[in-house]
């Protein structure tokens, strides 16, 4: 192998460890030409500044004044350091820019969906999603729901905390007011959880709240409802009376405001007898708790909450303020409609029906009103005038019996009236042709 030096126009050596005739072989036997094949090549080299560049670029084996060295460990750790800082800002940069533009696309659906529904209401409509399905256009759930003195809402599923704080960082004004898990949306981020809810109500009219029955624990202020719970409180669903409260953050679980905790998340009474979770509120009679919005068919077990099933049949049912209390005994939904009545266990019946159905309480929900329907609290039970029966009793209401035509009143029944009335009363003869 060769080496050859050459610094600042020295030739000081041309070496080759293999061949002993290069020793000696210097700068003057060169220019003296005494190796003609080398004369004069020192000079050129020099002339033309080679000797310089190969200093330079630390060629030489040397380290000059200008010489460069490799990148230190320290440098390149820097340099990541810096690369790294720079993708995450990236990254966070480019979720907010997805989650800016996801909010902003949920709301215009929504607006579009609004119009549509306002247009339904306004009409007389159903409120329905036909026209637009019922996910969004990024997929999430949807349902629409009517309410009562002229509201509807509008319910978003699944939704991500990301979004979920974005919408509420928004704050969006259209509706009248949003809820996040069952609490007022307010600027309290921490509502929102990993797979959240949101609700939001409008008026039919577009007119914003009107007064502050619209706006639970706030006021309404330019058709826009704002909160009146202090710092450290959230309006959230109370877990007693099912009403909006401003509850303190450390009461409210899966957003129910819970004045007494029970074990494994649940609310119970003040007692710490009748223990549910915040989205199933209502005991039953074998201990088991349903939802306020269960619309399983009715049944004895179902809805039963009192009749000596528990001792406090009025406060479970008050946990579900879209039930009622039969008979103290049954929570239902008062599901019928005009024409109809609710038996004892909350099923409807049509008011024309041949039929005798036993109703305990239920007059005020229907029996009652029903025209050829007779209702007895003796043996609670509500039955059509036409029904098969030629003596129906009436013990504690004997005035029923006037509702029906054929029938007169003889304590303590309803009696249909015989072909020969003669022999009745002159009382009885009245009604029977009256």
């Amino acid at each position: 192998m060769t080496e050859i030096k050459i610094e600042n126009g020295k030739g000081n050596a041309c070496r080759n460890d293999n061949n002993p005739s290069f020793l000696g072989l210097t700068r003057e036997s060169l220019d003296d030409k005494k190796i003609p094949a080398f004369a004069g090549m020192t000079e050129n080299i020099r002339g033309a500044g080679m000797t310089d560049g190969v200093k330079r670029t630390g060629m030489t084996g040397e380290r000059g004044s200008r010489g460069e060295r490799g990148r230190s460990m320290v440098e390149m750790l820097g340099v990541l350091a810096i690369m790294a800082v720079l993708t995450i800002g990236a990254v966070a940069g480019y979720r907010y820019a997805v989650t800016k533009y996801q909010a902003n696309e949920t709301f215009n659906e929504l607006r579009r969906r609004v119009v549509i529904h306002t247009q339904q209401s306004l009409t007389g409509a159903p409120l329905s999603q036909s026209e637009m399905g019922d996910t969004t256009r990024l997929g999430y759930p949807i349902e629409v729901s009517s309410l009562p003195d002229g509201l509807f809402a509008l319910t978003l599923y699944n939704i991500d905390t990301r979004l979920c704080r974005e919408m509420i960082r928004t704050g969006w004004t259209m509706p009248i007011q949003t809820y996040v898990n069952g609490m007022i949306a307010a600027v309290n981020l921490d509502i929102c959880g990993e797979d959240n809810k949101l609700v939001f109500r409008f008026r039919a009219d577009m007119a914003g709240c009107q007064d502050d029955a619209d706006c639970p624990c706030g006021t309404c202020d330019n058709g826009i409802c704002q909160t009146t719970c202090a710092t450290g409180e959230t309006c959230a669903k109370d877990f007693d009376n099912g009403q909006y409260v401003c509850c303190g953050e450390e009461k409210i679980i899966n957003g129910t405001c819970c004045q007494n905790p029970g074990e494994n998340g649940t609310c119970c009474d003040e007692n710490s007898k009748y223990c549910c979770p915040p989205d199933k509120p209502l005991y039953t009679f074998l201990g088991g708790c349903r939802s306020c919005e269960d619309m399983e068919e009715p049944g004895f077990y179902n809805n039963l909450v009192g009749g000596g099933a528990t001792d406090n049949p009025v406060g479970l049912c008050q946990r579900c303020p879209n039930r009622v209390l039969i008979d103290n005994g049954y929570c239902v939904i008062p599901r019928c409609t005009t024409g109809q009545f609710m038996d004892r266990y909350g099923a409807c019946h049509n008011c024309e029906d041949i039929t005798r159905i036993y109703v305990v309480g239920a007059g005020a929900y229907g029996a009652k009103e029903c025209p050829q329907r007779i209702h007895d609290a003796g043996f609670n039970y509500s039955t059509h005038c036409n029904y098969d029966l030629d003596a129906i009793f009436l013990d504690r209401n004997p005035e029923e019996c006037a509702k029906c035509k054929g029938r007169y009143y003889a304590y303590p029944t309803c009696v249909r009236c015989p072909d020969d009335i003669s022999t009745l009363t002159p009382a009885q003869q009245a009604q029977c042709t009256g």
